[in-house]
């Protein structure tokens, strides 16, 4: 395995090295946040029924806005 990959001797490489691992480590960490912040769901809407919405809707278009018994009070203000 030593005859694979020699470590260089002069001290520039090796600088460069150095500077190339906490790269790679600094790319990993980057990619496993990107990675994490898409895999993150956004929390689901709550379950709306829609003849409820459109029945409510209805009866707030049927009630009188003015009644006798709040009139008065309206005149006084």
């Amino acid at each position: 395995m030593d005859e694979i990959y020699k470590i260089a001797s002069t001290e520039r490489i090796q600088v460069l090295e150095k500077e190339l691992a906490t790269q790679l480590t600094e790319l990993k960490r980057e990619r496993e946040l990107a990675l994490k912040k898409t895999l993150q769901v956004a929390e689901s809407k709550s379950l709306v029924i829609q003849p409820d919405v459109m029945q409510r809707e209805l009866e707030s278009c049927l009630k009188r806005e003015y009644t006798p018994e709040n009139l008065p009070l309206l005149l006084l203000q």
